[in-house]
């Protein structure tokens, strides 16, 4: 791993509850959170306090959720908020530990309620896609209401201190109740958590993966039929990775290559 990926990067540490029948998984998310910033700045407008909040805590359930999840699901998720009205996108690879994601205010679109659409696949079982309505604005308890709605498995996400994020998970016959009640409290949490059983941990970082190929390839899959629609006379035209924001420059050379390599 690069230097620019250790310092974008968070190291997941996870451990066993017999008690209870649950699991943990907690990090600091001040490097991984602090690249997203950056790579924010950089392509797009600088976010305001509530979409900056949103992304903090959605970056973080998800590697989270990705680190108990099997180590070949990709999974991309969607959240729609009616109001504000506000795109989330989230995207997060468990094979190769990496996690991104962006935020919309404008253009977005919105239904009689918000709603989070949940895509996970894998290579040997394909895609699975799921659809649930949501209330609140806090992402951590939007993992939880997916959690509850669709997987139907006790799960809880919480902030303990600044940029320190932890999921307790349920397995099969958990303690429902003490998952579903316990407090976030830093002392209590840090007693807790020495009684338990370490099992793993897991770096996971800030990262896209989007190239100029893909994106040609993004692209050739919508204007194939009419470049001249996207091109409008021009010699190239800019497009935006939909999943971190960056920018590409595109030519009509690199089109019409991808067009005859295809």
């Amino acid at each position: 791993m690069s230097q620019k990926d250790t310092l974008g990067s968070v190291t997941v540490h996870r451990y066993m509850d017999n008690k209870h029948n649950a699991m943990l998984a907690t990090g600091t998310f001040t490097a991984l959170i602090a690249a997203f910033s950056e790579h924010a700045n950089r392509w797009e407008a600088p976010l305001d306090g509530l979409t900056y909040t949103m992304m903090r805590q959605g970056l973080s359930g998800m590697v989270l959720h990705l680190s108990f999840r099997p180590n070949d699901e990709n999974i991309g998720m969607t959240v729609n908020f009616k109001q504000p009205p506000i795109n989330v996108f989230l995207s997060g690879d468990a094979s190769e530990s990496w996690v991104t994601g962006r935020a919309f205010v404008e253009g977005v679109k919105t239904t009689e309620s918000s709603r989070l659409f949940m895509q996970t696949h894998r290579r040997k079982s394909g895609a699975t896609q799921s659809m649930i309505e949501i209330t609140g604005l806090d992402l951590l308890e939007v993992f939880e209401q997916y959690f509850k709605q669709s997987v139907q498995t006790p799960a809880r996400f919480f902030e303990l201190d600044k940029d320190q994020f932890a999921m307790i998970l349920g397995l099969p016959n958990a303690d429902r109740s003490w998952i579903e009640n316990f407090t976030p409290d830093q002392k209590l949490f840090g007693i807790w958590k020495k009684t338990l059983e370490p099992l793993d941990q897991r770096e996971f970082k800030f990262h896209c993966g989007c190239t100029p190929e893909k994106m040609v390839k993004a692209v050739h899959s919508i204007f194939g039929e009419d470049p001249d629609a996207l091109f409008k006379g021009e010699d190239e035209v800019e497009v935006s990775c939909p999943r971190c924001g960056t920018r590409w420059t595109l030519t009509e050379s690199q089109f019409n290559e991808f067009e005859q390599e295809d």
